[in-house]
């Protein structure tokens, strides 16, 4: 896909997977930098020439509002790179509060990005969605069932 003259949206953008794919874009028309950990989306952000968005993908009002301000303020979202993710160790012992966290933040983001975003795509004929899963969502994660049952969970919404 081509990214020129797009805008795109990445979530989890302030480091790793989510930093490489907001360099990736840098030749978007305009690259979003949405993460929880604004300091680290702003360096992102700066080093791309794009624009930071604070972002908690665990709540659906904060998708909503970056989706919907994104448009209004810059323009359609042409890619939305879901990348946001956590890592929680740990077996099914794990507490309920931390599955509950991972399965907003590594599931649920992409159900509600989906909500939000794609009756907009639709409107105007188009637009992609990018999320990043893991093989752990095709195989499994030593050390961590939170993670691959999560990760399973972001294989089985992006079909």
């Amino acid at each position: 896909m081509k990214v020129e003259g797009s805008i795109v949206v990445v979530t989890g953008g302030a480091g790793g997977i989510g930093r490489a794919l907001a360099h990736a874009a840098a030749k978007a028309r305009h690259v979003v930098v949405a993460d929880i950990d604004e300091v680290g989306a702003q360096r992102t952000a700066n080093e791309i020439g794009g624009t930071v968005r604070a972002v908690d993908v665990s709540r659906e009002e904060d998708i909503a509002a970056l989706i919907g301000e994104t448009g209004y303020a810059v323009g359609p979202i042409g890619l939305f790179c879901g990348n946001a993710g956590i890592f929680v160790p740990g077996g099914v012992d794990v507490p309920d509060a931390d599955w509950e966290r991972i399965w907003k933040i590594n599931v649920m983001a992409h159900i509600w990005t989906a909500r939000h975003l794609f009756p907009r795509m639709a409107a105007r004929g188009g637009g992609h969605v990018l999320i990043t899963a893991s093989a752990a969502g095709l195989l499994s994660q030593v050390g961590s069932a939170p993670y691959a049952v999560t990760k399973h969970g972001a294989v089985a919404a992006a079909e």
